[in-house]
Protein backbone atom coordinates (compact mmCIF):
# COMPACT_ATOMS: atom_id res chain seq x y z
CA UNK A 1 0.00 0.00 0.00
CA UNK A 2 1.24 3.97 -1.19
CA UNK A 3 2.85 5.82 2.47
CA UNK A 4 1.17 9.43 2.58
CA UNK A 5 4.47 10.67 4.73
CA UNK A 6 3.63 14.10 6.83
CA UNK A 7 6.85 16.90 7.26
CA UNK A 8 6.54 20.75 7.89
CA UNK A 9 9.28 21.24 4.98
CA UNK A 10 10.28 18.83 2.05
CA UNK A 11 13.54 20.02 0.91
CA UNK A 12 14.52 19.06 -3.13
CA UNK A 13 17.86 18.82 -3.56
CA UNK A 14 20.68 17.61 -1.63
CA UNK A 15 23.40 20.37 -2.77
CA UNK A 16 24.76 23.51 -1.06
CA UNK A 17 21.16 25.37 -1.12
CA UNK A 18 18.89 22.27 0.28
CA UNK A 19 21.56 21.19 2.87
CA UNK A 20 21.68 25.03 4.24
CA UNK A 21 17.95 25.04 3.90
CA UNK A 22 17.59 22.22 6.39
CA UNK A 23 20.31 23.99 8.43
CA UNK A 24 18.81 27.00 8.95
CA UNK A 25 15.12 26.00 9.01
CA UNK A 26 15.98 23.95 12.43
CA UNK A 27 17.57 27.33 13.64
CA UNK A 28 13.98 28.91 12.89
CA UNK A 29 12.46 26.45 15.07
CA UNK A 30 11.22 24.29 12.15
CA UNK A 31 12.14 20.29 12.72
CA UNK A 32 9.94 17.76 10.91
CA UNK A 33 12.58 18.44 7.60
CA UNK A 34 12.93 15.86 4.56
CA UNK A 35 15.13 16.57 1.94
CA UNK A 36 14.95 14.72 -1.30
CA UNK A 37 18.09 13.62 -3.78
CA UNK A 38 21.45 11.85 -4.08
CA UNK A 39 23.75 12.90 -2.14
CA UNK A 40 26.62 13.16 -4.28
CA UNK A 41 25.51 16.45 -5.72
CA UNK A 42 27.56 18.71 -7.43
CA UNK A 43 28.04 20.70 -4.55
CA UNK A 44 30.49 18.70 -3.04
CA UNK A 45 32.70 18.42 -7.02
CA UNK A 46 32.66 22.60 -7.59
CA UNK A 47 35.98 24.35 -8.15
CA UNK A 48 36.23 25.85 -4.56
CA UNK A 49 35.97 29.34 -4.72
CA UNK A 50 34.03 31.88 -2.72
CA UNK A 51 34.15 35.63 -2.96
CA UNK A 52 32.08 38.75 -1.94
CA UNK A 53 30.15 40.97 -4.40
CA UNK A 54 29.25 39.77 -7.59
CA UNK A 55 31.01 37.92 -10.45
CA UNK A 56 29.43 40.64 -13.18
CA UNK A 57 31.30 44.27 -12.47
CA UNK A 58 29.12 46.50 -10.32
CA UNK A 59 28.85 48.86 -13.44
CA UNK A 60 27.14 45.90 -15.64
CA UNK A 61 24.53 45.23 -13.00
CA UNK A 62 23.98 48.75 -12.63
CA UNK A 63 23.24 49.47 -16.73
CA UNK A 64 21.13 46.59 -16.85
CA UNK A 65 19.17 47.22 -13.59
CA UNK A 66 19.85 50.16 -11.66
CA UNK A 67 22.24 51.61 -9.66
CA UNK A 68 20.18 50.98 -6.62
CA UNK A 69 19.57 47.03 -7.06
CA UNK A 70 22.91 46.96 -8.51
CA UNK A 71 24.12 48.12 -4.61
CA UNK A 72 21.85 46.00 -2.86
CA UNK A 73 22.74 43.13 -5.28
CA UNK A 74 26.08 43.36 -4.47
CA UNK A 75 25.66 43.91 -0.61
CA UNK A 76 23.46 40.63 -0.87
CA UNK A 77 26.92 39.09 -1.88
CA UNK A 78 29.26 40.29 0.42
CA UNK A 79 26.59 39.39 3.35
CA UNK A 80 26.31 35.46 1.28
CA UNK A 81 30.36 35.51 1.23
CA UNK A 82 30.26 36.65 5.17
CA UNK A 83 27.98 34.27 6.41
CA UNK A 84 29.89 31.71 4.53
CA UNK A 85 33.27 32.44 6.12
CA UNK A 86 31.32 33.18 9.43
CA UNK A 87 29.93 29.60 9.44
CA UNK A 88 32.96 27.94 8.12
CA UNK A 89 35.56 29.20 10.87
CA UNK A 90 32.68 28.05 13.71
CA UNK A 91 32.65 24.36 12.28
CA UNK A 92 36.75 24.33 11.78
CA UNK A 93 36.37 24.30 7.93
CA UNK A 94 39.26 25.67 6.76
CA UNK A 95 39.23 28.50 4.15
CA UNK A 96 41.96 30.91 2.49
CA UNK A 97 40.57 34.18 2.84
CA UNK A 98 42.60 36.50 0.81
CA UNK A 99 41.14 39.46 -2.26
CA UNK A 100 38.86 39.42 -4.86
CA UNK A 101 40.77 40.95 -8.02
CA UNK A 102 39.76 41.68 -11.74
CA UNK A 103 42.84 41.79 -14.08
CA UNK A 104 42.18 44.45 -16.62
CA UNK A 105 43.27 43.85 -20.07
CA UNK A 106 42.01 46.11 -22.23
CA UNK A 107 41.64 50.35 -22.41
CA UNK A 108 38.33 49.97 -22.76
CA UNK A 109 38.03 47.23 -20.19
CA UNK A 110 39.82 50.09 -17.81
CA UNK A 111 36.98 52.53 -18.67
CA UNK A 112 34.42 50.68 -17.72
CA UNK A 113 36.09 49.42 -14.43
CA UNK A 114 36.46 53.13 -13.75
CA UNK A 115 32.71 53.09 -14.08
CA UNK A 116 32.23 50.51 -11.86
CA UNK A 117 34.43 52.03 -8.75
CA UNK A 118 33.10 55.18 -8.91
CA UNK A 119 29.33 53.13 -8.41
CA UNK A 120 30.71 51.12 -5.84
CA UNK A 121 32.42 54.22 -3.87
CA UNK A 122 28.71 55.83 -4.79
CA UNK A 123 26.86 52.92 -3.12
CA UNK A 124 28.97 53.20 -0.12
CA UNK A 125 30.86 50.10 -1.25
CA UNK A 126 34.62 49.60 -1.51
CA UNK A 127 36.52 48.91 -4.36
CA UNK A 128 40.08 50.56 -6.43
CA UNK A 129 41.57 50.65 -9.28
CA UNK A 130 45.50 50.46 -9.43
CA UNK A 131 48.18 50.41 -12.09
CA UNK A 132 50.25 47.28 -12.03
CA UNK A 133 53.36 48.72 -10.83
CA UNK A 134 51.30 50.26 -7.43
CA UNK A 135 50.33 49.23 -4.51
CA UNK A 136 50.66 45.15 -3.15
CA UNK A 137 50.96 44.00 -6.51
CA UNK A 138 54.46 44.95 -7.38
CA UNK A 139 54.39 44.77 -11.00
CA UNK A 140 53.62 41.40 -10.71
CA UNK A 141 51.33 41.01 -13.83
CA UNK A 142 52.67 40.57 -17.49
CA UNK A 143 52.22 43.25 -19.78
CA UNK A 144 48.41 41.91 -20.82
CA UNK A 145 47.58 42.94 -17.84
CA UNK A 146 46.99 47.23 -17.41
CA UNK A 147 45.44 47.92 -14.22
CA UNK A 148 43.92 45.73 -11.41
CA UNK A 149 40.35 46.54 -9.92
CA UNK A 150 40.61 45.42 -6.27
CA UNK A 151 37.30 44.47 -4.44
CA UNK A 152 39.01 44.30 -1.16
CA UNK A 153 39.41 41.11 1.25
CA UNK A 154 36.66 39.14 -0.86
CA UNK A 155 38.11 36.53 -2.19
CA UNK A 156 39.03 32.65 -0.76
CA UNK A 157 39.40 28.92 -1.48
CA UNK A 158 38.01 26.04 0.23
CA UNK A 159 37.34 22.54 0.44
CA UNK A 160 33.78 21.47 -0.81
CA UNK A 161 33.74 17.99 -0.09
CA UNK A 162 34.42 19.23 3.97
CA UNK A 163 31.64 21.92 3.37
CA UNK A 164 28.83 19.73 2.42
CA UNK A 165 30.40 17.10 4.93
CA UNK A 166 30.22 19.56 8.10
CA UNK A 167 26.49 20.45 6.67
CA UNK A 168 25.67 17.09 6.46
CA UNK A 169 26.75 16.42 9.81
CA UNK A 170 24.90 19.78 11.45
CA UNK A 171 21.82 19.22 9.74
CA UNK A 172 18.74 17.51 11.27
CA UNK A 173 16.69 16.21 8.77
CA UNK A 174 15.29 13.11 6.90
CA UNK A 175 17.11 12.42 4.10
CA UNK A 176 15.11 10.15 1.52
CA UNK A 177 16.35 8.34 -1.24
CA UNK A 178 13.27 8.53 -3.52
CA UNK A 179 13.09 10.24 -6.95
CA UNK A 180 10.34 12.95 -6.89
CA UNK A 181 7.96 12.39 -9.77
CA UNK A 182 5.56 15.79 -9.45
CA UNK A 183 4.02 17.95 -7.27
CA UNK A 184 0.39 19.33 -6.41
CA UNK A 185 -0.11 22.58 -4.44
CA UNK A 186 -2.74 24.49 -3.31
CA UNK A 187 -3.58 26.86 -0.36
CA UNK A 188 -3.46 24.26 2.42
CA UNK A 189 -0.38 22.65 1.13
CA UNK A 190 1.77 20.55 -1.02
CA UNK A 191 1.94 17.24 -2.13
CA UNK A 192 4.56 15.46 -3.39
CA UNK A 193 4.02 12.14 -5.22
CA UNK A 194 7.32 10.33 -5.57
CA UNK A 195 8.88 7.30 -7.52
CA UNK A 196 7.78 4.25 -4.63
CA UNK A 197 4.62 5.61 -5.44
CA UNK A 198 4.23 7.58 -1.72
CA UNK A 199 2.83 10.76 -1.06
CA UNK A 200 4.24 13.35 0.57
CA UNK A 201 2.50 16.00 2.20
CA UNK A 202 4.11 19.41 3.41
CA UNK A 203 3.22 22.66 4.37
CA UNK A 204 6.08 24.05 2.54
CA UNK A 205 8.45 22.95 -0.53
CA UNK A 206 11.90 24.36 -1.35
CA UNK A 207 13.35 23.33 -4.83
CA UNK A 208 17.14 23.77 -4.06
CA UNK A 209 17.56 21.21 -7.34
CA UNK A 210 19.34 23.25 -9.72
CA UNK A 211 17.74 22.75 -13.53
CA UNK A 212 15.50 20.34 -12.25
CA UNK A 213 13.37 22.94 -11.46
CA UNK A 214 12.26 22.98 -14.98
CA UNK A 215 10.54 19.99 -14.56
CA UNK A 216 8.62 20.92 -11.85
CA UNK A 217 8.17 24.37 -12.22
CA UNK A 218 7.23 24.70 -15.86
CA UNK A 219 6.71 28.57 -15.51
CA UNK A 220 10.69 29.28 -15.30
CA UNK A 221 11.78 26.66 -17.84
CA UNK A 222 12.17 29.15 -20.47
CA UNK A 223 13.98 31.79 -17.08
CA UNK A 224 16.67 28.80 -16.55
CA UNK A 225 19.07 28.13 -19.04
CA UNK A 226 22.16 25.26 -19.02
CA UNK A 227 25.78 26.58 -19.82
CA UNK A 228 28.88 24.55 -19.38
CA UNK A 229 31.63 25.55 -17.53
CA UNK A 230 35.02 24.25 -17.31
CA UNK A 231 38.25 24.35 -14.69
CA UNK A 232 41.26 23.05 -14.55
CA UNK A 233 44.12 22.28 -11.30
CA UNK A 234 47.14 23.57 -13.10
CA UNK A 235 50.83 23.20 -11.08
CA UNK A 236 53.24 26.07 -12.55
CA UNK A 237 56.73 26.75 -11.74
CA UNK A 238 58.33 29.36 -11.72
CA UNK A 239 59.66 33.08 -9.39
CA UNK A 240 55.58 33.79 -9.61
CA UNK A 241 55.43 33.24 -5.58
CA UNK A 242 57.61 36.00 -4.74
CA UNK A 243 54.42 38.29 -5.65
CA UNK A 244 51.44 39.09 -3.09
CA UNK A 245 48.82 38.41 -5.66
CA UNK A 246 49.63 34.64 -5.46
CA UNK A 247 49.05 34.40 -2.04
CA UNK A 248 46.81 31.78 -1.65
CA UNK A 249 43.48 32.05 -1.71
CA UNK A 250 43.50 35.30 -4.11
CA UNK A 251 40.32 34.94 -6.74
CA UNK A 252 40.94 36.67 -9.97
CA UNK A 253 39.09 37.17 -13.07
CA UNK A 254 39.92 38.71 -16.47
CA UNK A 255 37.84 39.71 -18.99
CA UNK A 256 34.39 40.40 -17.30
CA UNK A 257 34.61 37.27 -16.16
CA UNK A 258 35.29 35.12 -19.09
CA UNK A 259 38.17 33.80 -17.38
CA UNK A 260 38.63 33.36 -13.68
CA UNK A 261 40.79 31.66 -10.99
CA UNK A 262 42.28 31.83 -7.54
CA UNK A 263 45.94 30.47 -6.15
CA UNK A 264 45.05 27.68 -3.90
CA UNK A 265 48.88 26.49 -2.62
CA UNK A 266 52.18 26.97 -3.59
CA UNK A 267 52.66 26.22 -7.06
CA UNK A 268 49.14 25.75 -7.33
CA UNK A 269 45.80 27.14 -9.37
CA UNK A 270 42.49 26.69 -10.26
CA UNK A 271 41.85 28.25 -13.87
CA UNK A 272 38.40 28.07 -15.70
CA UNK A 273 36.06 29.83 -17.92
CA UNK A 274 36.94 30.41 -21.36
CA UNK A 275 33.35 28.77 -22.63
CA UNK A 276 33.37 31.29 -25.32
CA UNK A 277 35.57 28.85 -27.37
CA UNK A 278 32.67 26.51 -27.23
CA UNK A 279 30.18 26.37 -30.00
CA UNK A 280 27.48 28.90 -29.00
CA UNK A 281 29.59 29.35 -26.05
CA UNK A 282 28.67 26.15 -24.63
CA UNK A 283 24.73 27.85 -24.13
CA UNK A 284 21.60 24.98 -24.16
CA UNK A 285 24.26 22.23 -23.51
CA UNK A 286 22.84 19.61 -21.65
CA UNK A 287 25.84 17.32 -21.16
CA UNK A 288 28.89 18.56 -19.90
CA UNK A 289 32.39 17.67 -21.76
CA UNK A 290 36.12 18.71 -20.88
CA UNK A 291 37.21 20.42 -24.25
CA UNK A 292 41.21 20.34 -24.26
CA UNK A 293 41.75 23.50 -26.27
CA UNK A 294 40.05 25.35 -23.82
CA UNK A 295 42.60 23.52 -21.00
CA UNK A 296 45.48 24.38 -23.28
CA UNK A 297 43.71 27.87 -23.71
CA UNK A 298 43.81 28.72 -20.12
CA UNK A 299 47.31 27.64 -19.53
CA UNK A 300 48.94 29.35 -21.92
CA UNK A 301 46.73 32.71 -20.82
CA UNK A 302 48.28 31.91 -17.23
CA UNK A 303 52.02 31.95 -18.32
CA UNK A 304 50.59 35.50 -20.53
CA UNK A 305 48.92 36.74 -17.60
CA UNK A 306 51.41 36.60 -14.42
CA UNK A 307 55.32 37.21 -14.61
CA UNK A 308 57.20 34.47 -13.00
CA UNK A 309 54.86 31.94 -14.24
CA UNK A 310 57.26 29.80 -16.43
CA UNK A 311 55.58 26.52 -16.59
CA UNK A 312 52.33 25.45 -16.38
CA UNK A 313 51.21 21.74 -16.57
CA UNK A 314 47.46 20.48 -16.02
CA UNK A 315 46.44 17.70 -13.26
CA UNK A 316 42.87 17.66 -13.00
CA UNK A 317 39.94 19.42 -15.43
CA UNK A 318 36.51 19.16 -14.48
CA UNK A 319 33.47 20.54 -16.22
CA UNK A 320 29.58 20.88 -15.52
CA UNK A 321 26.38 21.98 -15.75
CA UNK A 322 25.72 26.01 -14.37
CA UNK A 323 22.36 27.65 -14.45
CA UNK A 324 22.58 31.31 -15.88
CA UNK A 325 18.78 33.01 -15.77
CA UNK A 326 17.86 34.58 -19.02
CA UNK A 327 18.37 38.45 -17.02
CA UNK A 328 21.84 36.70 -15.18
CA UNK A 329 20.29 36.92 -12.17
CA UNK A 330 19.76 34.35 -9.17
CA UNK A 331 16.37 33.40 -9.30
CA UNK A 332 15.61 33.32 -5.20
CA UNK A 333 12.60 33.43 -3.42
CA UNK A 334 8.66 32.08 -3.41
CA UNK A 335 6.97 31.25 -6.71
CA UNK A 336 4.31 33.54 -7.80
CA UNK A 337 1.33 32.34 -7.50
CA UNK A 338 2.06 29.78 -5.33
CA UNK A 339 3.67 30.78 -1.93
CA UNK A 340 4.19 27.75 -0.47
CA UNK A 341 6.62 26.94 -3.34
CA UNK A 342 10.16 28.12 -3.04
CA UNK A 343 13.33 27.97 -5.12
CA UNK A 344 17.07 28.80 -5.76
CA UNK A 345 19.03 28.91 -8.52
CA UNK A 346 21.03 30.31 -11.40
CA UNK A 347 23.95 31.19 -9.29
CA UNK A 348 26.26 31.74 -12.07
CA UNK A 349 29.08 30.44 -11.02
CA UNK A 350 29.33 31.65 -7.23
CA UNK A 351 27.23 28.30 -6.40
CA UNK A 352 28.85 27.92 -2.65
CA UNK A 353 28.62 31.44 -1.45
CA UNK A 354 25.22 32.32 -2.81
CA UNK A 355 23.89 29.03 -2.22
CA UNK A 356 25.05 29.21 1.39
CA UNK A 357 22.76 32.30 1.85
CA UNK A 358 20.10 31.57 -0.38
CA UNK A 359 19.14 28.63 1.98
CA UNK A 360 19.44 31.00 4.94
CA UNK A 361 16.93 33.43 2.96
CA UNK A 362 14.21 30.46 1.83
CA UNK A 363 14.39 29.50 5.93
CA UNK A 364 13.29 33.03 6.97
CA UNK A 365 10.86 33.25 4.42
CA UNK A 366 8.80 29.77 5.32
CA UNK A 367 9.49 30.80 9.29
CA UNK A 368 8.34 34.63 9.64
CA UNK A 369 7.20 34.85 6.14
CA UNK A 370 10.01 37.44 4.62
CA UNK A 371 13.56 37.75 4.59
CA UNK A 372 15.26 41.47 5.25
CA UNK A 373 18.73 39.75 3.27
CA UNK A 374 17.28 39.04 0.23
CA UNK A 375 16.29 41.92 -2.76
CA UNK A 376 12.74 41.66 -3.97
CA UNK A 377 14.33 42.03 -7.58
CA UNK A 378 15.88 38.62 -7.67
CA UNK A 379 11.94 37.24 -6.60
CA UNK A 380 10.59 34.44 -9.19
CA UNK A 381 8.34 37.22 -9.97
CA UNK A 382 10.61 39.14 -12.18
CA UNK A 383 10.23 36.36 -14.77
CA UNK A 384 5.92 36.32 -14.29
CA UNK A 385 5.80 37.49 -18.00
CA UNK A 386 7.73 34.34 -19.59
CA UNK A 387 5.43 31.63 -17.98
CA UNK A 388 1.99 33.81 -19.99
Amino acid sequence: MPEVKKFDVVVVGNGVVGKSAALHLANEGVSSVAILGAENSESRYSAGLVAGGQSDNFSRVSHAHGSRFAGDFWDFGDLAYDSLIHWCASHNIPIRQRRRIRLIVSPEELAEAEIAVNGLKSAGLWGEIYSTSEHWFRGGFSGRVIAVQDDGRRGGVLNPMALMDALNGNIRARILNNMLLSIQSSHSGVSLFLDSGDRIDAEFVVFACHLAIRDFIPNLSEALVPVVEQWSLYDWKGQAAQFPYAEVGTYFSVNHGYEWGAFIDKGRLILGGARFLRPVAGIGVECAEVSTVIERFLADKAKSTFCGVDEVHGAKTSAGIECRPCDELPVIGPMFGESRVLLASGFMGSGLTMGFFAGKCLAEFISSGDSDSLPVGLYPSRLRSLGD
